[in-house]
């Protein structure tokens, strides 16, 4: 199990041990789960005692039905081709609870792939009676890597190549100022005929620019970060005097070492 996954359960079952309270009342069929108080009912056309199982089952998995004396509810239910899974949750103790709103994203997406075969899954926070509280859309994006979404967001940018150097960028870039910038970096030499530099352009509709520099493992120093800051400087100067500039270096799994704001 990666340190991740891992991560994600302690703190799954973080919220469990905090924020659950049980339900009152008749909210359906109801299916409990061995060595926990856990109970998952369920209700209306296109579910059944086996998707009941199927979801107490894998909130076992997750850590988040736990062997305890508390008893957690949770209930679910089939609108048009999408899952609702619905918690009891106690407000107060919810607030307690550092990005929740995501871990509960997390349980929706691995609930979608994991037991309804990557259906919707929307999360809904209720209250002791069922009673929508507040809803978390499906967001399967929550699953991805930081590398796999914008490998994703590369393939649909344009890109101008130099031996292998590439920059890729937004559609909205116009060409000629492409053409400006790409020859500025072969004349300063920031792209050289033996590197393999990337840097990724996006252009907001206000102008404004960001950049993103993946980096290697042996480049992530406090060195390398000054070279780095160094560059973006002089290329604010250079190339970005009166447009805001968002220069951000990355490491190589994509994740966001420092960034440099000018405005």
């Amino acid at each position: 199990m990666s340190q991740v996954c891992l991560r994600n359960r302690l703190l799954i079952a973080f919220i469990s041990a905090l924020i659950l309270i049980s339900c009152t009342g008749n909210f359906g069929k109801k299916v409990t789960f061995e060595s926990t108080k856990g109970e998952v009912f369920y209700k209306g056309d296109g579910i059944t005692d086996a998707d009941a199982k199927a979801t107490g089952n894998f909130l076992k998995k997750e850590k988040f039905f736990m062997a305890d004396d508390k008893v957690r509810s949770v209930q679910i239910i089939k609108t048009g081709d999408r899952i609702q899974a619905r918690f009891v949750i106690d407000e107060k103790g919810l607030a307690e609870v550092k990005n929740a709103d995501q871990l509960f994203e997390i349980i929706g997406a691995k609930m979608s792939t994991e037991v309804f075969n990557d259906s919707p899954v929307d999360i809904i926070y209720t209250d002791k009676t069922f009673k929508d509280k507040k809803i978390l859309t499906y967001n399967p994006k929550v699953l991805e890597s930081e590398s796999s979404r914008i490998a994703k967001e590369i393939k649909l940018m344009k890109r101008r190549d130099f031996n292998n150097n590439t920059v890729y960028y937004t559609a909205n870039v116009k060409e000629k100022d492409m053409d400006v910038f790409f020859k500025y970096l072969r004349d300063s030499g920031f792209f050289t005929e033996s590197g393999s530099a990337d840097l990724i352009v996006n252009q907001a509709g206000d102008g404004s620019v960001r950049i993103r520099f993946p980096v290697k493992n042996d480049f992530n120093t406090d060195e390398g970060m000054q070279k780095i800051e160094a560059f973006a400087k002089v290329l604010k100067t250079d190339m970005f005097e009166s447009i805001p500039l968002e220069f951000e270096a990355l490491d190589e799994d994509m994740k966001l070492i420092r960034a440099f704001s000018y405005q």
